[in-house]
């Protein structure tokens, strides 16, 4: 796991190395192990880099043998030692035992067709001296962030945009789309982030710099769900058994020690049960918890560390429990988290995630989890809901007129009430919104753009459906997944110099998690069914009735004690003014009766908290 960076001047100037260490510096935190920098003409790339695979010889860059080729590359290959062994004359060239420069051999024989070939979770950039090309590689899933500047005079790219932020040339300046993404989503989905001119590499893609013309190339797509396999259910649980087991087994190639992150839920569990069940692998687990000085006493704050300790015991692993002992230090550790994240994010896990991340640190370099586990099963209560009322989608008009009648009887029950609002809504990006949107039906951006939901829905738009669960489960791996969670993975592990690994984001898995049909993913009460039955004899009785749910923090309670001189000074009137990212008509109300408990909006409070910290940080300072 490391970090990458470079720049290429179009015009010919020479390099600047100084530039190049400034990159460096921003983005160590990445990689303290080895740092590295080459230059040929007008490209520089370099790296920094935490030690996994072949720690003695594994430096980068690497350069080819013939001198043409030069590579950086953060992320891990699995089946790089399998590629290896399809190459010519294989045993003659290899340098190392580093995964990098099996992508470098296998870039050399096959060339932009090699990225097909690829199981991991990666970004690497290679210099072509021959040609004076440049290219960059995003993984199919976007496990590994990269990031990229282009103007008329230069192409910037990193692992980080910190590392970008420190070429002279690039100014700090707001992009309204990003900005109207993040206020709609909460995130800023490929290829757009919240700096004008900076842009994220879509995952699936790779990009060409060439006689100074920049291409940008798909070399892989999620699949649609609607093409489904013809198997029986315990077809479909083998099959689903064995893919997960390989993908787990595939993700224990390591040189360094590595743990599991183990939540209680099913995804956490099975990944920690095939590792120690099946594999017969002694990995220690870690939870986390809340203890009462951050505001954590109540019971559902601590669910998961409860549940993870039955299964640790079930399990019989080496376990550890974490709690958060975070109070007055609390806006510190957000500003830190803020600046690590390089854009706002509406979601308070961030601190959970920073502090176990940080702990865990101090033992392993690599942690297993159970990320994309719901949204490749079923596992979210959203899926259910609309599979629940899906027949509702069916209904010929006039019958659906008279349920909205009686849903808007002042006695009427809410979930008729709520059957009634989703089910009259068509587009499956606005009915998407619905359950997870942030202020996507409220014009608070000032800028008003207005282009986050015309271009969702150009990119993502189904149409009318009959049936609304797997198109967002769709959307989710999509956007939610590859924008959103495995960024936050990235950022809080990579600054505390840990490497995260999740085993449900193998490719070839989510490919075929969208031809499983959706019977054998919600089936009448239970979600993810198929994965707790394909894994049932390694799941103990808790986790198995446990309904799926998110970590819940007491970011509420942060908000009105620990975090509040924060929401003063950014959520004040005044700041909101000088910020003129929002209308402070429409939020200060909302801001102020979350803050005295007369309404609940703590994601719409955080949402704005972060943005104004981020834009203090980045753009004001």
């Amino acid at each position: 796991m490391c970090g990458i960076f470079g720049y290429l001047d179009k015009n010919k100037n020479k390099i600047s190395e100084n530039i190049l260490f400034k990159m460096q510096n921003a983005i160590n935190h990445r990689g303290p192990d080895q740092n590295g920098i080459t230059i040929r003409d007008n490209i520089g790339i370099g790296s920094v880099r935490l030690s996994i695979i072949d720690l003695a010889k594994g430096k980068m860059p690497i350069s080819s043998l013939c001198g043409r080729f030069s590579i950086v590359h953060n992320g891990e290959i699995y089946n790089h030692l399998s590629l290896r062994k399809e190459l010519k004359n294989e045993s003659l060239f290899f340098q190392t035992d580093s995964d990098s420069e099996t992508v470098l051999k296998v870039y050399e024989e096959k060339r932009d067709e090699s990225f097909k070939k690829l199981n991991g979770m990666f970004a690497f950039s290679i210099i072509d001296r021959k040609t004076n090309e440049l290219t960059l590689c995003r993984d199919q899933l976007g496990q590994k962030p990269l990031y990229y500047y282009e103007d008329s005079n230069l192409f910037i790219f990193s692992s980080e945009i910190k590392a970008i932020l420190q070429h002279p040339s690039v100014k700090r300046q707001v992009c309204p789309e990003g900005l109207d993404f993040y206020l709609t989503l909460g995130y800023c989905p490929s290829p757009h982030t919240m700096f004008k001119g900076i842009k994220k590499l879509p995952p699936g893609h790779y990009l060409k710099v060439k006689n100074n013309k920049v291409s940008i190339h798909q070399y892989w797509k999620l699949e649609s769900y609607k093409n489904k396999n013809d198997f029986s259910a315990e077809e479909e649980i083998k099959k689903l058994r064995e893919k997960l087991i390989h993908s787990v087994e595939s993700r224990l190639m390591s040189d360094v020690d590595m743990c599991i992150f183990l939540s209680g839920g099913v995804d956490s569990t099975v990944i920690a049960g095939i590792v120690t069940k099946i594999l017969g692998k002694k990995l220690n687990t870690y939870s986390l918890g809340f203890s009462s000085k951050s505001g954590g006493g109540a019971k559902k704050f601590n669910n998961d560390v409860l549940h993870a300790g039955k299964v640790a015991q079930f399990l019989q692993t080496n376990h550890n429990e974490i709690f958060v002992e975070y109070n007055n230090e609390l806006p510190d550790i957000l500003t830190k988290v803020i600046s690590q994240m390089d854009e706002p994010c509406y979601a308070p896990t961030l601190i959970p995630l920073y502090a176990i991340s940080k702990e865990v640190s101090k033992h392993y370099k690599v942690a297993l989890t159970g990320d994309g586990g719901d949204e490749l099963f079923g596992g979210y209560q959203m899926y259910y809901l609309e599979k629940l009322i899906s027949p509702y989608n069916h209904l010929p008009k006039v019958l659906k007129n008279v349920v909205n009648s009686v849903s808007g009887f002042k006695f009427a029950p809410k979930k008729l009430k709520s059957l009634s609002l989703r089910g009259n809504i068509e587009s499956s990006v606005e009915r998407y919104l619905t359950w997870k949107g942030i202020f996507s039906g409220h014009n608070i951006n000032i800028f008003s753009p207005k282009t986050a939901i015309s271009n969702l829905k150009e990119n993502y738009e189904s149409g009318a459906l009959k049936e609304y669960s797997e198109d967002f489960m769709s959307k989710d791996i999509s956007l939610w997944i590859s924008d959103h969670t495995t960024n936050c993975f990235d950022k809080m592990s990579m600054l505390n110099s840990l490497e995260t690994r999740s085993s449900y984001l193998d490719h070839d898995l989510v490919q075929y998690s969208q031809k499983i049909p959706l019977k054998y993913k919600i089936k009448n009460k239970s979600t993810k069914w198929i994965l707790k039955e394909a894994f049932k004899d390694i799941i103990p009785q808790n986790v198995l009735t446990r309904q799926t749910g998110s970590m819940l923090s007491p970011s509420s309670q942060w908000l009105r004690t620990s975090l509040r001189p924060l929401v003063d000074k950014y959520l004040s009137e005044a700041y909101i003014k000088k910020a003129g990212l929002v209308n402070p008509e429409l939020c200060i109300p909302l801001i102020k009766n979350h803050l005295n408990a007369s309404s609940y909006a703590m994601v719409e409070v955080w949402s704005l908290l972060t943005l104004h910290m981020w834009y203090d940080i980045f753009i004001d300072n």
